[in-house]
C-alpha cells in the first residue's frame, strides 16, 4: 500500500510539473510566445511559472496589477492557483496567495475553500491533508480554511487524512478543531491583523527601497486626498441638485426645464433666437455632455439663413436698426454678442455647437485654465467638438491649443483673418474655416496639425498661396481650397499621401497652370496624377514664375519663345492703333 501511495504521489507531481519543466514542448511554446510578444509572454503561463519557482514578487505583482487571483485562472491541469501551489508543495507561493485573500477578506472570505474543477470537488485543505503537507495545512488553517467542507462524496479534510493514514496531519487538524470548539484562538485576531499590516508595510518598503515611515506617510497623504476628493464630489453633486431645481423652476425655455427635471445630458435647441435673446438658463446647465443651439443665421438649419453670408446680414441689420432708433438690446444683437461667463462652467461638455447666433466674442479667459489645477471645473477639459459656424467672430482665443482632446473645429462663416490660434492643435481631425477673411496661412504652424488631420476646408476666403507644409498632412483625406485667389499650388502638396487623399478641390481660383484644371476634370480619380504633376511643377520658395513651368527640350522652348514674341508684337501694334484712334477722337 505504501508503494502504491508513493507511485501515485510521484505521478501526480510529474503531471503538475510537466507543463513547466525546462525543455518541454509546453515550456518551449511559452518562451516562444514571450519572444513574440516582446518578452511578456502569456500572462497565465507566466503566473503559474512564478508559482512553481516561488517567485513571490512576480506573484504579488500579477495579483495586484495583472488581473490574477488566488482562484483564477486555472492551470493546464484545471487547478486553481491555490490547488496548484498545494499540489506542487510551494509554501511561499501559497502564503503569497493567502495574503492576497486576506487583503480583501471582506469581499473574498470564501476563496480559501475554493473547489477544483475536477469531479472530486476538493478544497486546498483536502489536497494538503491527503498529501501529508503539514506546513500547507497549518497555513490554510491560519487563514480560516474550513474543516467541515465536504467534497463530492461527502468527505472532509480530516477524512482525507484518515484514509491516507496521515497521523501528524490528523493531530494538527484535531488540535485546531478543539481550539475552535473551545473558542480559544491560537492568535489574537487584533494583534494578528496588526502584525499582517506591519508585514505588508515592511514588504512594500523593501520592494520600493524606502523606509517604512515614508510608506506610512504616503498612505496617510493618499487617504487624506481621497477623502477630500470624495467630499468635494459630494458637495458638487449637492450643488448640481440645487441648480437643477432652480432651473426647472425659473427657466423660460421648455427645453431647459425638461432637461433640468429629467437630468438629461444632451440639450438641443434648433430654432433659437440670436444669442442675446437665448434663455440665460441655457448657459448654466453645467451637467451637460452635449449642448447644441442653432440660431437664425445657421445656413441649412431650422432657422435657415439662406445663402447670404452672416456678415452681409449683420451689416444690413445694423443699418436698419440705426435708422429706426432701436433699443440697446437690438443694437447689441446687431453688433454681436459676447457669450456669458457662465458658459465656462460647462466642465462636462464634450460637444459644443453654437451656430448662427451672432456671437462676436467668447468669454474672457476661455480655455485658459484647462491645464491648471482646476481644469476639471472649466469648459474645455473634455471638449472634443467645437462648432461656432455662422457667427461674427473676428479672432479665436490664443488658448485654443490648450484643449487636450479637441478633434473637430468648425468656424465657417465668421470674420476671421487668421488661424494662428490653431497652431499646436495636434489632435484635430477636422478643421473647417470656410467663408472667412483669410489671406494667408504663413502665421500658422500647419505641420502641428499633421498627426491626425483628415479634413481641411478653407473655401471662400482670399488665400493667395498655400504653404508647402501642407504636404506634411500625411493623413489628409479631403482638401478644399476652392474660391480663393490661388495662382499656383505649392510643390509640397505633392508630398501628400496619395493612398489616403480622396478629394482635392481647387476650383474658382486664378491658377495660371491650365493643365491642373484639365487633370482635375478627369473622372477617374486624378489625385495621383495631380500630386505628381504639382510636385514637379509647383511653386517653391523664391520662385515666382513656377506656376507656369513646363517640362520640355530646347525646341519646345524655342517655339514658346517665338509664340510669346509674336503675341507681344500683336499687343504693340494693337496699342499703336488704339492710340491713333484716341488721338483722332480728341482732335474731333
Amino acid at each position: 500500500r505504501e508503494d502504491e501511495e508513493k507511485s501515485e504521489e510521484n505521478t501526480r507531481r510529474q503531471n503538475c510539473n510537466r507543463a513547466h519543466a525546462p525543455g518541454s514542448s509546453e515550456s518551449s511554446g511559452c518562451h516562444e510566445g514571450e519572444s513574440m510578444s516582446g518578452g511578456g509572454g502569456d500572462k497565465r503561463e507566466r503566473f503559474f511559472r512564478a508559482l512553481e519557482k516561488e517567485d513571490v514578487k512576480t506573484v504579488r505583482w500579477m495579483v495586484r496589477h495583472g488581473g490574477m487571483s488566488a482562484v483564477r485562472p486555472y492551470s493546464d491541469e484545471q487547478l486553481p492557483p491555490l490547488h496548484f501551489a498545494v499540489q506542487a508543495g510551494r509554501l511561499k507561493s501559497l502564503k503569497a496567495l493567502l495574503e492576497s485573500i486576506d487583503a480583501t477578506h471582506s469581499e473574498c472570505a470564501g476563496w480559501v475553500d475554493v473547489r477544483d474543477a475536477g469531479p472530486a470537488d476538493r478544497t486546498p485543505l483536502m489536497l494538503a491533508a491527503a498529501g501529508n503537507w503539514l506546513d500547507g495545512v497549518r497555513a490554510l488553517l491560519a487563514n480560516n480554511a474550513s474543516l467541515t467542507a465536504t467534497d463530492a462524496k461527502g468527505r472532509t479534510a480530516r477524512d482525507y487524512a484518515a484514509i491516507k493514514k496521515r497521523a501528524e496531519v490528523l493531530r494538527v487538524l484535531d488540535e485546531w478543531q478543539l481550539s475552535r470548539v473551545a473558542n480559544v484562538e491560537l492568535v489574537d485576531e487584533d494583534e494578528d491583523a496588526e502584525a499582517r499590516r506591519q508585514k505588508r508595510l515592511e514588504r512594500e518598503a523593501e520592494e520600493r527601497g524606502v523606509s517604512v515611515e515614508r510608506v506610512v506617510a504616503e498612505r496617510e497623504k493618499r487617504e487624506v486626498a481621497e477623502r477630500a476628493a470624495r467630499d468635494a464630489g459630494e458637495r458638487q453633486a449637492a450643488r448640481l441638485d440645487s441648480l437643477r431645481e432652480a432651473l426647472a423652476r425659473d427657466a423660460r425655455s421648455d427645453d431647459v426645464r425638461a432637461c433640468a427635471q429629467e437630468f438629461r445630458r444632451d440639450l438641443t435647441i434648433k430654432d433659437a433666437p440670436f444669442a442675446v435673446d437665448v434663455d440665460p438658463a441655457v448657459w448654466r446647465c453645467e451637467w451637460l455632455h452635449t449642448l447644441t443651439v442653432r440660431g437664425p443665421l445657421d445656413i441649412g438649419g431650422v432657422g435657415g439663413g439662406g445663402s447670404s453670408t452672416p456678415s452681409s446680414i449683420v451689416d444690413s441689420g445694423t443699418a436698419q436698426s440705426t435708422e429706426n432708433g432701436a433699443t440697446d438690446a437690438e443694437r447689441d444683437s446687431a453688433a454681436g454678442f459676447c457669450l456669458p461667463d457662465e458658459l465656462l462652467a460647462l466642465a462636462s461638455c464634450a460637444e459644443l455647437v453654437l451656430r448662427g447666433l451672432r456671437i462676436a466674442r467668447l468669454p474672457p479667459g476661455v480655455f485658459s485654465a484647462v491645464n491648471g489645477n482646476d481644469s476639471s471645473e472649466q469648459l474645455g477639459a473634455v471638449l472634443k467638438v467645437l462648432d461656432l459656424a455662422e457667427n461674427q467672430l473676428s479672432d479665436l482665443p490664443d488658448t485654443l491649443a490648450q484643449l487636450p482632446l479637441l478633434e473637430v473645429l468648425d468656424v465657417s462663416g465668421n470674420a476671421l483673418s487668421s488661424l494662428a490660434a490653431t497652431s499646436g492643435c495636434a489632435k484635430l481631425v477636422t478643421l473647417k474655416a470656410s467663408r472667412n477673411r483669410l489671406t494667408t496661412l504663413e502665421d500658422v504652424d500647419v505641420a502641428s496639425w499633421a498627426p491626425r488631420l483628415e479634413t481641411l476646408v478653407l473655401d471662400g476666403n482670399a488665400l493667395e498661396a498655400l504653404p508647402s507644409e501642407v504636404g506634411a498632412l500625411s493623413n489628409l483625406i479631403t482638401l478644399d481650397v476652392s474660391n480663393n485667389r490661388l495662382v499656383a499650388l505649392p510643390a509640397g502638396l505633392g508630398d501628400l499621401n496619395v493612398k489616403k487623399l480622396q478629394r482635392v478641390d481647387v476650383t474658382d481660383n486664378p491658377i495660371k497652370d491650365r493643365r491642373i484644371a484639365k487633370i482635375l476634370e478627369k473622372g477617374n480619380k486624378p489625385i495621383k496624377e495631380l500630386l505628381a504633376y504639382v510636385k514637379k511643377t509647383g511653386t517653391v520658395a523664391g520662385d515666382e514664375n513656377a506656376g507656369s513651368r513646363r517640362r520640355g527640350g530646347g525646341k519646345a522652348k524655342g517655339k514658346a519663345a517665338k509664340k510669346q514674341q509674336q503675341q507681344q508684337q500683336q499687343e504693340l501694334s494693337g496699342d499703336d492703333s488704339d492710340s491713333a484712334a484716341s488721338s483722332a477722337n480728341e482732335n474731333a
